[in-house]
């Protein structure tokens, strides 16, 4: 069974088109050929005019009869089940791809950029082109890697750092700006320090926080938007919205993220 991907892209402040790729959806790969040749309206345009696909390869492939293309050493684009319309929702919330274990998202928002969608235990956006950056910073760098035990998958370690970079967010410094989480995380009981050192082992540090503290993830609406500096630096700050307001789209937030050039 291949990885599965949804790509998306936002036609109107209330239209999202998203499908899958069926194949190959890591960020190594579909994140990679997204950013590397999909990175205009018009490309994206005539790629969501090819329908739901089966592999991702880069613009003119799908005219190439071969697996690979050799030009650009990227698989052929093929389209899923002959042709497969992708789906329209209102919604960045309403993004629901209907491949099971659709692990990766990736969105073209109305800035004219892509950006990785973190699907599990709520939708974490933040630059692809960082994550891909910081994906390299990691295998040039297996010094700066998180001591988990799957350091070596430089994928995972953007995933692990971005829910690390969530947790702080939530456990230190959301609750200075908001009196309520506060004394609900006070009333918690939870030792945060010992809490962090624990989690710093894990592979997946949100997922192992959840399973005992569930109402306070549940606080949050299921969107944050993270913000980024350099490549060689973890993310800076996590933007997030209380699930009591209602959702607003990411685009919209008071929030300024200038994706690395």
């Amino acid at each position: 069974m291949g990885t599965h991907a949804a790509i998306a892209r936002r036609i109107s402040p209330d239209v999202i088109q998203f499908g899958n790729v069926i194949n190959d959806g890591y960020l190594e790969y579909v994140g990679y050929v997204l950013q590397m040749y999909y990175d205009t309206p018009e490309k994206v345009e005539k790629l969501f005019s090819l329908g739901q696909l089966e592999t991702l390869g880069a613009p003119g492939t799908e005219e190439n009869s071969a697996t690979m293309d050799r030009k650009t050493g990227t698989f052929c684009t093929r389209v899923w089940r002959d042709y497969c319309p992708h789906e329209i929702c209102r919604s960045e919330d309403d993004i629901d791809p209907k491949v099971m274990f659709t692990d990766y998202y990736y969105l073209f928002d109305s800035d004219n950029h892509w950006y990785y969608i973190k699907p599990d235990l709520g939708r974490q956006k933040i630059p692809l082109v960082y994550a891909l950056a910081r994906m390299n910073y990691f295998k040039d760098n297996p010094e700066s890697r998180p001591d988990i035990f799957g350091k070596d998958d430089t994928d995972l370690c953007v995933r692990y750092e971005m829910e690390m970079a969530y947790l702080k967010e939530i456990l230190f410094e959301y609750p200075k700006e908001d009196a309520c989480f506060k004394e609900m995380l006070d009333s918690s009981g939870l030792d945060l320090q010992d809490v962090m050192a624990k989690l710093r082992k894990e592979n997946f540090p949100l997922g192992r926080f959840y399973e005992k503290n569930k109402s306070l993830i549940h606080y949050f609406d299921r969107w944050s938007v993270f913000d980024v500096a350099k490549s060689s630096l973890p993310p800076v700050k996590v933007y997030l919205k209380k699930a009591s307001e209602k959702h607003m789209e990411t685009i919209l937030w008071d929030v300024l993220i200038e994706p690395l050039n």
